[in-house]
């Protein structure tokens, strides 16, 4: 058990930290000013993110089940104390002429052997070097030549000129009659880089609730609205609907033949993601039918804006309300689902009858693989949310539903269209291009091909996403103010 469950007990401590983190802040605040503790307090227990402190405590009580189960604990929480002292690192020297020294040159340089990755050493002339303390195996002393450098890389060899557990400095001998610059190229990580996971973790969970109270702070008006929006839609029958059928279909498909020869997790992972981005816009154009254009029809709106709020304030309150309850969306089915891919890998080994090969730094390695799709499929949900809330100011639910999936099917299509053998012919390239330009290139949110190449999603590339989605969501948001601004409420 402990090869699937050590990743879910490192995320649970990632939720975990970042738990006890805010309870921290929150009790130096509420030292510091009683009334700012319990207006935070108060906009944590009725807003959206109840729900998420709810989980959070859930997730600590995991933490805790967990805890024996898990490989190597005290470890993994000790690999976060270097985090800050490993990487790439250069050092020149120069070692004196065999005429000036009798004696070995010491050189300090700390290494650990379980955080090595790449050693290499360059020198303008014939070296002798060993470690100090000096490791137990034949060839602990190094002959270097002159201009022919010496690697060790971790990831193609596991044996060579290495260091003992940890050594504090080289010895080096120069037998030449000249001196000799030596140059060493160290590479390091931590002995357990899945570590790492506690942190981004927690500083997800912090960041969450820092952006919720930062807006309830900055605009209260557009987050009593948001407030509102947000609560009448997750009391909806359909949002609870939406999530218990989101994570009973994540957990059953565990089971599914998928046929695909050992790589049913794949296909897991590829159907978790589009189950989720698909109930998370349901929920959202449900939302924005309901909340704007229900209220509009209604004639609930024109009570709201007879109040000193600003129609632009209403649009926006309404937009970050439905976003809001598809974050909770996500973040509930979502975490079962990371857990669930975790758990995959290990039941797929043991079908194969491979459970005994496999490591927790591989359930791990999935898990965080699949973790960039979940926000790729949030903001993919931001920009067709967007999108629907400009047309619910003039259009009623159904018309909405039918053209904002419009939207979804073209946003995925278009590079095909664009792309393809036909996409020679002038007009359905100046349709292709046109569609381009105005429906969102969805297909930028899309990593299905990553997950079938098991490629690791950097960083950047969810930057640049989170740039479309900003970008896009503000010009479908200025559509919206346009259409409203004008529309009679009466």
């Amino acid at each position: 058990m402990a090869e699937w469950l050590t990743p879910v007990w490192i995320l649970s401590a990632g939720t975990t930290l970042g738990l006890v983190l805010l309870l921290i802040t929150w009790c130096l605040l509420y030292a510091v000013s009683r009334q700012s503790g319990h207006f935070v307090a108060s906009s944590l227990s009725d807003g959206p993110l109840f729900p998420v402190f709810l989980l959070l405590i859930l997730l600590a009580g995991i933490n805790v089940i967990t805890l024996p189960f898990a490989e190597s604990p005290r470890q993994i929480i000790g690999c976060l104390s270097r985090h800050f002292s490993v990487g790439t690192r250069s050092l020149s020297h120069q070692v004196p002429a065999a005429d000036q020294t009798s004696e070995e040159t010491p050189l300090d340089l700390s290494l650990h052997r379980n955080e090595l990755r790449h050693l290499e050493f360059n020198s303008t002339g014939d070296l002798a070097i060993r470690f100090d303390p000096s490791p137990d195996q034949p060839n602990a002393r190094l002959e270097l030549r002159g201009g022919e450098p010496y690697e060790w890389s971790r990831s193609v060899q596991s044996s060579g000129f290495l260091p003992a557990a940890h050594v504090e400095r080289l010895l080096i001998s120069n037998y030449g009659e000249e001196a000799v610059t030596l140059t060493i190229i160290t590479t390091t990580d931590i002995r357990h880089p899945e570590a790492r996971t506690i942190l981004v973790t927690a500083a997800g969970t912090v960041l969450l609730f820092v952006v919720f109270l930062l807006h309830t702070i900055l605009t209260p008006k557009i987050s009593a609205i948001a407030l509102a929006t947000s609560k009448s839609e997750m009391a909806q029958p359909l949002f609870l609907i939406a999530t218990i059928v989101g994570i009973v279909f994540v957990i059953f498909s565990i089971w599914l033949p998928y046929n695909t020869f050992g790589e049913d997790i794949k296909m897991l992972k590829d159907a978790g993601l589009t189950t989720i981005l698909v109930l998370a816009v349901v929920v959202s154009i449900w939302g924005a039918s309901n909340s704007l254009s229900e209220e509009i029809e209604g004639r609930t709106a024109l009570t709201v804006l007879s109040k000193p709020i600003s129609r632009r304030q209403f649009v926006f309150g309404k937009f970050l309300g439905i976003i809001w309850t598809a974050a909770i969306l996500f973040i509930v089915v979502g975490t079962v689902f990371l857990i669930t891919v975790s758990y995959k890998a290990y039941h797929d080994a043991y079908e194969a009858a491979r459970s005994s090969t496999l490591t927790w730094q591989a359930c791990h390695a999935e898990l965080v693989h699949t973790a960039p799709g979940l926000l790729l499929a949030f903001f993919e949900t931001i920009v067709l949310t967007s999108i629907s809330i400009a047309i619910s100011t003039r259009l009623p639910m159904i018309p909405n539903f039918l053209l904002s999936f419009s939207f979804y099917v073209l946003g995925h299509l278009t590079p095909l269209i664009v792309q393809s053998s036909w996409g020679q012919f002038p007009p359905i390239v100046f349709m292709g291009r046109l569609i381009a330009t105005v429906v969102p290139m969805l297909d930028y949110f899309n990593i299905q091909s990553a997950i079938a190449g098991d490629i690791v999603v950097d960083p950047s590339y969810l930057a640049a996403a989170l740039i479309y989605c900003v970008l896009y969501s503000s010009v479908a948001m200025l559509l919206a103010l346009v259409l409203f601004e004008d529309r009679d409420l009466a």
